[in-house]
């Protein structure tokens, strides 16, 4: 909702934001359509703890300001995964939220859930995970037709990523800048 900006051509343009997928008119010129997800159990947690420790709310608070939001939410943002070919989404490894409470300050192991169109290098992405990095792998078929769904658990260094994305993207030093940094 910001004032429009004049951007020079360039060979790839990313637009990111709530509502980056919404507009049938902007989609249509997309290559590669990317929707970032969080589990709402995990999304919530997070939330309460910034609310809480960052900015003094109450728990009683919280709650009514997430109920108002959770219907507008569902319908513009959420369901823009539909017209996207990956989705990333970070979830619980277990999703008892319950034990988070009992160890303030350490972090909930995490894993990611990764759908993208069947074809896509999910094998060979999957292999080096595995091989390269020790990662433990899940593939199974997507809900939706004709994609696959990737979860992805375990520790991993910088150096394994760059690793395995210089493995399994051709020419990545054309696509991302010398001073990239991995995490």
């Amino acid at each position: 909702f910001s004032s429009p900006l004049k951007v020079s051509s360039a060979d790839f343009v990313v637009v990111s934001g709530l509502h980056s997928l919404y507009l049938n008119r902007l989609r249509k010129r997309m290559d590669l359509k990317v929707f970032l997800d969080c589990d709402e159990g995990l999304r919530l947690y997070w939330k309460n703890q910034r609310d809480s420790h960052e900015r003094g709310y109450y728990q009683k608070d919280l709650s009514l300001s997430l109920e108002q939001r959770r219907i507008d939410s569902e319908a513009f943002i959420h369901a823009q995964a539909h017209y996207a070919d990956l989705i990333f989404k970070l979830s619980l490894v277990n999703p008892d939220l319950s034990r988070l409470s009992v160890q303030p300050g350490r972090p909930p192991r995490l894993k990611l859930l990764v759908t993208m169109d069947n074809g896509f290098f999910h094998e060979q992405l999957a292999h080096s995970l595995i091989a390269l990095c020790g990662m433990h792998i899940d593939l199974e078929q997507s809900s939706r037709p004709d994609s696959i769904s990737m979860s992805i658990e375990g520790d991993i260094t910088d150096d394994d990523v760059s690793h395995v994305a210089s493995l399994l993207i051709p020419n990545l030093e054309d696509l991302l800048p010398s001073s990239t940094c991995w995490e």
